[in-house]
């Protein structure tokens, strides 16, 4: 088993996603619509391929309210981008985030979970 990322609107922890979810739909019609995004049938309907700059790719799994990354790390910055444009941060297994420049980011306080703009009234 790697270590995978996530991206998730959890606080503290990635296996809090369900308690902040990434609905299934919000995530189809993201993926669709992304240009560097292509569906992975082949792997299960919620599978997808991210193209990233350097043009290594990365595994996007959707699951349990958030998605689940594997392979191209060395991409963080692309992913953590990624994240940013779902509004959604990218937490590794061991709850690190990671910043806009692709590296963990120190945290001295609980992360408050992440509630999308467009879902807010």
């Amino acid at each position: 088993m790697g270590y995978y990322l996530h991206i998730t609107r959890a606080d503290d922890s990635w296996a809090d996603s369900a308690d902040h979810p990434i609905s299934v739909d919000e995530w189809t019609a993201f993926a669709a619509a992304h240009p560097d995004i292509a569906a992975d049938s082949s792997n299960g309907p919620l599978d997808h391929v991210f193209t990233c700059h350097a043009g290594t790719e990365a595994r996007l799994t959707w699951k349990n309210g958030q998605i689940e990354v594997r392979g191209a790390h060395a991409d963080d910055k692309d992913l953590a981008r990624l994240a940013a444009q779902i509004e959604a941060r990218l937490l590794g297994d061991d709850n690190e985030e990671y910043g806009l420049n692709g590296q963990p980011t120190e945290r001295e306080a609980p992360r408050p979970p992440i509630t999308p703009k467009r879902l807010t009234t």
